[in-house]
């Protein structure tokens, strides 16, 4: 039976962090501990934002705890996938894994293109065709990223209200407000 095991430390919010991966044919485990004389607020934060996520491949089954909500899901998300894709998680060991903020940057799109929206219903200020365009598309982004990390489960609990709120205002922009919005320029081109 073939299975392998890699251990690695890595410093997450200033203490050592051990990394223990485990892979049989049919599973991979991820055990996750603090070496710290106090580890109270870790296990707490552990006991509110873990969750198991059982992912089915055609080789083997992905059995895993992932951190929702914390500053270093990203490097836990990135250590898995290296392991999951046949790299070495080597070049972890006694470092940060830093991966790009896609989140922070998805965030402040959709609230930007939010702001654009509000500002030019209201009549405020005029936005050019582009960036309404624009606007649109960061829309039609954010639906497709809520379908996708709906299907897989990505969400904590507290977070899935406030993520239908954004995919039902971004379906509205595009049934209804960006149209409607293509019409009133087309009617202005002609009038001019």
């Amino acid at each position: 039976m073939h299975s392998a095991y890699v251990e690695f430390d890595m410093k997450i919010m200033g203490q050592r962090t051990t990394f223990r991966i485990f892979e049989t044919r049919t599973h991979l485990f991820l055990y996750i501990s603090q070496d710290t004389p106090d580890s109270k607020y870790f296990n707490k934060m552990l006991e509110k934002s873990v969750f198991k996520k059982v992912a089915s491949s055609r080789k083997r089954r992905l059995v895993f705890c992932r951190l929702k909500g914390l500053e270093y899901l990203k490097s836990v998300s990135h250590v898995v996938l290296d392991v999951l894709e046949g790299r070495s998680v080597d070049r972890a060991a006694g470092g940060t894994m830093k991966a790009p903020p896609i989140e922070a940057s998805r965030r402040v799109f959709v609230y930007a293109s939010f702001f654009l929206a509000c500002v030019r219903l209201l009549g405020v200020t005029k936005i050019s065709p582009g960036m309404y365009t624009l606007v649109a598309l960061s829309y039609m982004v954010e639906v497709c990223w809520f379908a996708v990390a709906l299907y897989f489960r990505c969400f904590s609990v507290h977070r899935v209200s406030f993520e239908i709120a954004i995919a039902l205002f971004s379906l509205s922009w595009m049934i209804f407000l960006y149209p409607y919005y293509l019409i009133k320029t087309e009617d202005r081109r002609k009038s001019a």
